[in-house]
């Protein structure tokens, strides 16, 4: 394939990516912080006057005093996590934090009933919840139930089974992870010679004794970090900014179409990213990581105005009204431009898989025949560029473009105007195109083949290809590209 102005094809593992190093596994504290520390009876016990919650409460009172870190807990004695999601309103939102740790796993293991999918479940649930409510979060694994470093404690194999979950979850839901129990393993294989079943780190070889307690501390401390540390760290030196959640961008038959933004503070114009959540139009929503959407306020952090869009679905309207309501958000950037700090010649479309789909046909057609609808009709729906995220390109090669079907007409031709790729031109805005080469929602043919229409028709792209990625979602590698890209055409 041959070169074109900006972009080249690229195929490549995430590896052979120039890329930033993997996220640290941190938080950073801010003034003002919250942090709530939600467990079971390891968490009660550690109120007391050694216990680590207190040490940890001290040690921000005297070390950071300037930031007026609050520090307070939720914790039932064999409280299992598997119990916690229904409750979690009442029991940690109430409390407003701003960083919610979770411990626990030790209640799990011991109910024959609670299954691996049943604490994943709750865990990924708790995180989501959270992070809808802007909370930072921090997971940890479980500790022990016996301290015999042979693995022939109580439910050791159940611990490890439950605590690969936690590492698992941490993982693909991209939080920080306190691994206490491979802590607490190691510490054992050092400090327990004659392999005792209590007395290393706890007294009853679950509850932690002055040792354990000192140990727990160090840990839960390794998992902060504030703004003057030389660690680097997942959240950056961060300005302050401004959410707003519900923000309501359109209306369709009486009925709000709601975004969420956020922004840093200050007055200068700022570029703009608007987020499309995928779900094969079907399901989603604006504050689902899952499904793509983007974290608004990380990206204010990064210097944007940033968007994140609910919009109709196919189950409820029939298409093309998800696609009009993503030209509707873009033309209420352009009409509130005056209202937020919007550089409205830098606004940048996000989307995965679906909303991959979406973006991509605002890249190349426009409004096309589509009338407008929700409102600032005559507003302009012109963007800078567009980074498609496992996206489809031809709905009539897609396994699942079945579900593009309009209330009348012939479907096929529907699903003809709506397929990007019949719509390239030298007029196609730049377009980022990332994939994985196993993804089997979206086979990776799509991406090339997409790839080699914009090349023809010599329209700035990138593609690129990672390795065994399956239906990529995003990760680091997507956001630093996603920056670089975005940064690249900018400056054209």
């Amino acid at each position: 394939m041959k070169r074109i102005a900006l972009f080249s094809l690229l195929l490549a593992s995430p590896g052979a990516l120039a890329q930033e190093p993997p996220a640290a596994n941190q938080v950073t504290l801010k003034k003002g912080d919250r942090i709530l520390f939600y467990g079971d009876s390891l968490t009660e016990q550690a109120t007391l006057s050694k216990g680590w919650v207190t040490l940890l409460r001290d040690h921000f009172k005297k070390n950071h005093a300037d930031l007026d870190i609050d520090v307070t807990t939720f914790a039932v004695g064999g409280y299992p996590i598997a119990h916690r999601p229904k409750r979690l309103e009442a029991e940690v939102l109430a409390k407003k934090p701003t960083i919610v740790v979770i411990q626990g796993g030790v209640p799990d293991a011991l109910r024959k009933n609670i299954t691996d999918d049943d604490f994943k479940s709750a865990l990924e649930t708790m995180i989501k919840d959270l992070r809808n409510a802007y909370v930072r979060v921090i997971v940890c694994s479980c500790t022990s139930l016996g301290e015999k470093k042979d693995g022939k404690n109580q439910v050791d194999k159940r611990l490890d089974e439950l605590a690969e979950v936690a590492r698992k979850v941490a993982r693909d839901k991209r939080v920080p992870l306190n691994d206490l129990r491979k802590s607490f393993q190691e510490y054992w294989n050092k400090n327990n010679p004659d392999n005792k079943a209590s007395g290393i780190l706890t007294h009853d070889g679950n509850h932690f004794n002055d040792v354990g307690n000192q140990f727990v501390f160090e840990q839960m401390l390794k998992m902060f970090a504030t703004r003057n540390s030389d660690k680097p760290t997942d959240q950056g030196s961060e300005p302050a900014v401004t959410v707003k959640k519900d923000v309501v961008y359109g209306n369709v038959h009486g009925a709000g179409l709601l975004a969420d933004i956020a922004y840093p503070e200050g007055k200068k114009a700022l570029p703009v990213i608007l987020s499309v959540h995928g779900g094969r139009w079907v399901g989603s929503h604006r504050a689902d990581p899952g499904e793509g959407a983007i974290d608004v306020k990380q990206w204010a952090g990064f210097g944007f105005f940033a968007m994140s869009i609910d919009y109709r679905l196919v189950g409820c309207s029939p298409p093309p009204a998800c696609y009009q309501d993503v030209q509707c958000a873009i033309r209420w950037v352009h009409a509130n431009k005056d209202k937020y700090p919007i550089d409205a010649d830098r606004i940048f479309l996000f989307g995965m898989s679906a909303g991959g789909h979406l973006v991509s046909l605002a890249a190349t057609l426009g409004d096309g025949s589509y009338p407008r609808t929700g409102g600032n009709l005559k507003s302009s729906n012109d963007i800078r560029g567009v980074i498609s995220l496992s996206g489809p390109y031809d709905l009539e090669k897609l396994s699942w473009g079945t579900l593009w079907k309009p209330a009348a007409g012939d479907p096929m031709d529907a699903r003809r105007l709506a397929s990007p790729i019949r719509h390239v031109s030298a007029k196609t805005k730049p377009i980022l195109i990332l994939h994985s080469d196993n993804d089997g929602s979206v086979p990776v043919q799509q991406a090339i083949e997409m790839a080699e229409a914009l090349d023809k028709a010599k329209a700035l792209h990138r593609l690129s290809i990672h390795k065994k990625k399956g239906h990529m979602r995003i990760t680091d590698d997507v956001i630093k590209e996603t920056r670089a890209f975005i940064e690249e055409v900018s400056k054209r």
